[in-house]
């Protein structure tokens, strides 16, 4: 099963572009959200129908328990990124492998509204994951933190586990 996540980018109408991020999961906005290890999940960037100025990248800090999924990345106009270039290494992030591309100088039409990229994302470890979105000058706009759990039937596991170690060890005493 698919959840969505949305990030949610609202930007002004003047020379600079002010952002924050929306969080939504099957359509419901939260704050945060927690999935199982192994559940994939599809990352979307949503503008609001502003003018966009810039670029913007989708960032993972290294050694967290996550991986982007290639087959995933369904952006229209989106120029794949450079992984462990001298910027993504300087702020020891992975990239996602794609970035969005906008002219630096102010755009004259705005941005279409609706969701600009979506990227696929595997939770491989339990721990939270910070999905960062970044500006052209790398400037973080905001985080996002996901959080993964054990799936309920390894905890169920582990239990029964312990309720039989524990059985054992009353029997022999």
């Amino acid at each position: 099963m698919k959840r969505k996540v949305v990030f949610g980018i609202i930007l002004g109408f003047t020379t600079f572009a002010t952002a924050g991020l929306q969080l939504t999961v099957n359509g419901q906005a939260v704050d945060e959200t927690t999935i199982q290890v192994d559940e994939e999940l599809t990352i979307g960037v949503v503008n609001d129908s502003s003018t966009l100025i810039g670029s913007l990248f989708l960032l993972m800090p290294w050694g967290q328990p996550g991986e982007w999924i290639p087959s995933i990345i369904q952006p229209g106009g989106i120029i794949p990124g450079v992984i462990n270039s001298w910027g993504w290494e300087y702020f020891e992030m992975e990239d996602v492998g794609s970035g969005w591309m906008w002219p630096g100088s102010p755009v004259i039409e705005p941005t279409p509204a609706g969701i600009m990229g979506e990227f696929g994302f595997r939770c491989t470890g339990i721990g939270d994951v910070s999905i960062q979105l970044f500006d052209e000058p790398f400037m973080e706009i905001e985080p996002l933190a996901i959080h993964q759990v054990p799936e309920p039937m390894t905890m169920s596991l582990l239990g029964l586990g312990m309720a039989l170690i524990r059985r054992r060890r009353g029997i022999n005493s």
